[in-house]
C-alpha cells in the first residue's frame, strides 16, 4: 500500500513528488529563480531523456561509482577512464575526467565549461545557461547525456 497517493498505488509522479520533497535542493538562490531554472529545463529541446538525465545529474542521483560505494556496493569510487585517482562524481564525469575535457575541447565548448568550475553540476549549468545562447545549452545538455552514456 502507497501511502502518498489517494488510491493506495504508486505512480511515477506520486514518487517524483515525495522525492521532491524530501530533497533540499543544494544551491542558493530564492525559490522564484529555483522555479524558473527548472521549467527552463523543462522546456529545452532536448529528448525526455535528455532532460530526465540533467535532473538526476542535479540532483546527484546518478549511480557514479563514487555513489555506488557510498551505498555499500564493492566498486573502486574511483574513474576508471583517467586513472588519476579522482573521485567519479558527475562533475567529474562531465566537466573534470581528462577524457570528458577532450570531448568539450573537440566540440568547441571547452572554453564555456573550463570558466564555470563548480564540483555543483546544477550551479555548473545554471551558470552555463546564463553564458550561453539557448541552442548552444541544449547542446551542452545533449553532449553531457552522451558523456554519461559513454562513461557507463
Amino acid at each position: 500500500m502507497w501511502h502518498y497517493t489517494k488510491n493506495g498505488e504508486y505512480t511515477v509522479r506520486s514518487g517524483y513528488r515525495l522525492a521532491h520533497d524530501m530533497r533540499e535542493v543544494s544551491y542558493q538562490s530564492n525559490d522564484k529563480e529555483k522555479e524558473q531554472w527548472w521549467q527552463s529545463l523543462w522546456k529545452a529541446k532536448v529528448p525526455p531523456k535528455v532532460k530526465h538525465f540533467a535532473w538526476k545529474v542535479c540532483h546527484t542521483w546518478l549511480p557514479t561509482n563514487y555513489a555506488l560505494s557510498k551505498r555499500g556496493i564493492p566498486v573502486v569510487p574511483t574513474c576508471p577512464r583517467c586513472k588519476g585517482g579522482w573521485i567519479e562524481d558527475g562533475a567529474h564525469v562531465l566537466w573534470d575526467c581528462s577524457w570528458s575535457k577532450e570531448v568539450w575541447k573537440k566540440c568547441g565548448l571547452c572554453d564555456q565549461v573550463v570558466k564555470v568550475r563548480s564540483s555543483d553540476v546544477l550551479l555548473v549549468l545554471q551558470q552555463l545557461q546564463k553564458v550561453c545562447s539557448p541552442s548552444t545549452f541544449d547542446f551542452i545538455l545533449v553532449v553531457s547525456w552522451h558523456l554519461w552514456c559513454w562513461a557507463i
